[in-house]
């Protein structure tokens, strides 16, 4: 039994192992192209060495492996029959692949090489040691506001550069294809397979191209005039449902979801999830990016870019917003003026001059109570609010950290996430208790990275000389280095140790 996840409508299913080059997901009834054959560890493809499979798609599944030439990690997809299924398509494609090859951005992942080797089509890229985004959402459900920000801000850079240096589009922006690395860079993936503005496509003519949860109108349509911001369109889906935590659109039917693409309003984000938490300018910013028409959205990723960043600057100001607030709702109270004559008139004589002295005007002294006892009440509710705002803070503080430290007891070698953590405990701590505890703890995971840094360099250099004594077959001095690194049962290295010690006893008998 093999689970798979459909491209088409994203859900996963169970179905048996099959030698069909395709099966149909029993959500949305679409195809899903296999791999011709089954991969093995150890098999070689193409110059390629597998060492294990690590995701699997509508294309078919991808694999880590070791380029045995240049002795570096790739990942290799090995591509479905029905998707590369005649020798003009495979033409196409492998131009396409060249064209991407030529590609130069730091953000973007780019193919190696590409052929066909022992009757299967395969295409190497880049291997990111990281974790999509399509997994991340799977594990978190959301993320923060000002992470998809940045990452959309990130991501325009690659999509312009692809766009007016060689006229690329993506065609198939989702979180699956965005990775994050461990050192927290973000990289777009297939931009190997996208195609040129104009040209023969090398996709089947009722093969859908790109994700139905996040396809422009234009896209859902299958128009031929399709530009730059049908890329815009699909990274404000994404963004949306990286944010709000779902998709903006979903149904039970592909079709559905295509046509709502093209004819439902937007989506309010309480809509889709009354607990998103989003402001009004990421809204807004979101709502341009899904126009139905493309001349509505932004002119250009220069446009975008800025708008990206004035809403993170909104976002990261929220002291700012709040002091407005407050300075525009909480007036002074107007000043009563007296009704006591501001003239002394001279005391008459004779009978006049026997009366009582006049007393003070009742309605001035109730006037003045009331003014203090209302600066009395608002004063206690400020004083009232402000110690709730404290309390709040600090249980936030204290469920950071914690939310920080119990991911760190599940993934001890994750740094990046775990400084991230560590950093959002870091700004919810800030005037609070636990502000000198969440700094300390972030230096101290920035030391123990240091020394993982170290520890990794250290075994790395030892698995090297193990593996000299293994070419010149000198087994019993490889085998005391690597029992020494079999002592080091927490290092995420240990299946190269048992690998090359299995290795070598079998040499040796």
């Amino acid at each position: 039994m093999e689970n798979y996840n459909c491209p088409h409508c994203n859900k996963y299913f169970d179905c048996e192992n099959t030698d069909s080059a395709a099966i149909s997901c029993p959500h949305c009834n679409q195809r899903i192209g296999l791999p011709s054959r089954i991969i093995q560890k150890g098999d070689q493809l193409g110059g390629f060495e597998i060492i294990s499979r690590i995701g699997k798609g509508g294309m078919g599944n991808v694999y880590l492996a070791r380029q045995l030439s240049m002795q570096r990690m790739v990942a290799l997809k090995v591509i479905s029959s029905e998707v590369i299924e005649d020798p003009k398509t495979k033409d196409q494609f492998m131009k396409e692949v060249q064209l991407s090859g030529r590609l130069n951005h730091p953000n973007i992942v780019t193919a190696i090489d590409a052929g066909e080797d022992k009757n299967t089509f395969f295409l190497a890229v880049n291997y990111i040691d990281g974790e999509d985004y399509e997994k991340r959402l799977g594990r978190e459900f959301a993320i923060s506001e000002k992470e998809a920000l940045q990452i959309a801000l990130t991501l325009s850079d690659a999509l312009k550069y692809a766009w007016e240096k060689h006229n690329l589009l993506h065609k198939d922006i989702k979180p699956g294809n965005i990775i994050r690395d461990k050192r927290g860079e973000i990289f777009l993936l297939d931009l190997g397979i996208a195609q040129k503005r104009t040209g023969y496509s090398y996709t089947r003519k009722d093969f859908i191209l790109g994700s139905p949860f996040y396809m422009s109108p234009e896209q859902a349509k299958a128009s031929d005039n399709i530009g730059w911001s049908t890329d815009l369109y699909s990274l404000g889906a994404t963004m949306y449902h990286m944010i709000i935590g779902v998709p903006p659109f979903d149904a039970a039917d592909v079709g559905e979801i295509m046509k709502k693409h093209i004819e439902a309003p937007f989506p309010e984000p309480h809509s889709r999830n009354p607990n998103a938490k989003i402001s009004t300018p990421a809204t807004e910013l979101i709502r341009k990016m899904m126009q139905k028409k493309a001349d509505n959205r932004f002119s250009s990723w220069d446009e975008f870019k800025e708008a990206v960043q004035k809403a993170l600057v909104l976002l990261e100001s929220p002291q700012n917003i709040r002091n407005v607030k407050t300075r525009t709702t909480t007036n002074k109270i107007p000043r009563q003026k007296s009704k006591i004559s501001q003239k002394t008139a001279t005391p008459p004589t004779g009978a006049a001059s026997m009366m009582p002295p006049r007393s003070p005007d009742t309605k001035s002294t109730s006037s003045s109570i009331l003014i203090i006892n209302y600066g009395l009440i608002v004063a206690t509710l400020l004083v009232v609010a402000f110690i709730a705002f404290k309390v709040i803070n600090s249980s936030q503080a204290g469920n950071s950290i914690r939310n920080a430290e119990e991911y760190a007891r599940k993934e001890p070698y994750n740094f990046e996430e775990i400084k991230r953590l560590y950093q959002i405990a870091i700004e919810k701590s800030q005037g609070t208790g636990y502000a000198d505890k969440a700094n300390e703890k972030y230096r101290s995971v920035l030391a123990t990275e240091e020394q993982y840094r170290k520890d990794c360099e250290s075994f790395n250099a030892k698995m090297k000389e193990a593996e000299r004594f293994l070419s010149m077959k000198e087994y019993d001095k490889a085998l005391v280095i690597l029992e020494d690194l079999d002592k080091v049962k927490e290092h995420t290295q240990q299946q190269d140790v048992l690998r090359l010690k299995n290795m070598i006893k079998a040499r040796m008998h």
